[in-house]
């Protein structure tokens, strides 16, 4: 079905235009092409199937699964060279070595490829978004069966089968079997919608309070004070706690490529140290950006990348 419906129909450009790369591309003209394209099918402009976190950022259906061409080239290709004598060995034609239809997915460690510290933004095939650390596209370029990539880190990659096979992002668990969907919504709409009046956000809101990926550990855990661990989802420490906020700097002297992976190599910030709510922090020192003495309160707002030298002096790097 994929082969005939992509895989033939991708072939009239005039009808169903390729999407241009996401560098520098015109959103009007990608929404345009997305509806001449996907949308035609999938289920339809009205619904908007891709309407997530990553539709804001630009992203759009052929970021992550290539152009139609590309998503109908599946291990059927070569079904066609059958004959009426093939008999049994009829799937001797089947090549397993391409796509499979609504198993060969992009995953998230696709564009997701690693931390601060780690990751793919600088190979020179790769598609990098503004931020240095994510990808804007979830093959390579170049690569005319727009292959996803498999990351090297594994921080933000999905879980594995016991044969080591990826789970789908929709079956994959983490932090002690929590769907990842869980946390993040589901695989079209990923939290938050740029709406925010739209009912995918309203589960979020309801949980903890704002929209967007479940961060607060209140969520689930209460009122419990969780201590001073890197036990959380993707080796995060506990957020919003005063507790991490007052006693981190022993664990951060021990594991600085921990803090970094988030706070950047120089403590300097990055969007994965991004606070997603106002944040009430308590100052160190008299030498953080915020900060007029030791022990000062002080509110972080929300969207702010959290560095080092929001509460005290910048130590990450043994200064």
């Amino acid at each position: 079905m994929s082969r005939a419906m992509h895989g033939y129909h991708g072939q009239f450009t005039d009808l169903f235009p390729d999407m241009p790369s996401p560098v520098g591309r015109d959103m009007n003209l990608a929404r345009d092409i997305v509806g001449k394209t996907c949308y035609a099918c999938h289920p339809g402009k009205r619904t908007q199937c891709l309407r997530g976190a990553m539709t804001q950022a630009g992203v759009v259906c052929q970021d992550c699964h290539g152009n139609m061409k590309q998503v109908g080239d599946d291990f059927s290709a070569n079904l066609a060279l059958n004959d009426a004598n093939t008999g049994s060995a009829w799937s001797n034609n089947l090549d397993w070595s391409r796509r499979v239809p609504w198993a060969s997915e992009p995953r998230c460690q696709s564009c997701h490829t690693g931390d601060a510290v780690s990751n793919l933004a600088g190979d020179p095939k790769a598609v990098p978004a503004s931020d240095g650390i994510r990808l804007l596209q979830a093959y390579r370029k170049g690569d005319a069966t727009a292959t996803p990539i498999k990351a090297i880190n594994q921080r933000f990659a999905e879980t594995q089968e016991k044969q080591g096979k990826d789970h789908l992002y929709r079956l994959s668990k983490g932090h002690g079997g929590v769907m990842c969907e869980g946390c993040h919504g589901s695989t079209h709409a990923i939290w938050p919608n740029p709406w925010d009046a739209s009912n995918d956000n309203l589960a979020a809101k309801d949980l903890q309070g704002h929209a967007g990926v479940l961060t607060e550990c209140s969520t689930c855990h209460g009122n419990t004070d969780l201590g001073v661990t890197l036990d959380g989802p993707h080796g995060m420490h506990p957020v919003a706690s005063l507790t991490w906020n007052k006693k981190h700097e022993d664990i951060a002297e021990r594991n600085p490529t921990q803090c970094k992976s988030c706070h950047g190599l120089n403590g300097e910030g990055t969007v994965l140290s991004r606070t997603r709510a106002d944040r009430d922090l308590i100052c160190k020192d008299s030498k953080g950006s915020l900060c007029s003495r030791e022990g000062q309160h002080i509110t972080v707002p929300a969207d702010t990348e959290v560095s080092c030298t929001l509460c005290h002096a910048n130590k990450i790097n043994g200064g």
